[in-house]
């Protein structure tokens, strides 16, 4: 009978482990910007993680984050107010 346990899987390994990704959603939920959140992970790391990754991560799991707009309002120039 053949044996179907898992067995290691060839291809690439994740860049961040399961504590760096909940540390990237904790600073998301604080209202950091993925470039922000990049930055300081970058600081602590010897390898770099480019704000497309953070994106990808706040955006995957079971429970995906979105990042909020900000409304700056209208800006009129001095000739038009």
């Amino acid at each position: 009978m053949p044996n179907f346990s898992d067995k290691a899987r060839s291809g690439r390994p994740k860049v961040l482990a399961s504590s760096d990704r909940s540390s990237i959603k904790r600073s998301a939920k604080r209202d950091q910007t993925a470039a922000k959140i990049a930055k300081r992970i970058n600081e602590q790391r010897e390898r770099p993680v480019s704000i497309s990754t953070v994106r990808r991560i706040v955006a995957a799991d079971r429970n995906p984050l979105a990042w909020k707009l900000v409304n700056r309002g209208k800006v009129l120039s001095e000739k038009n107010k």
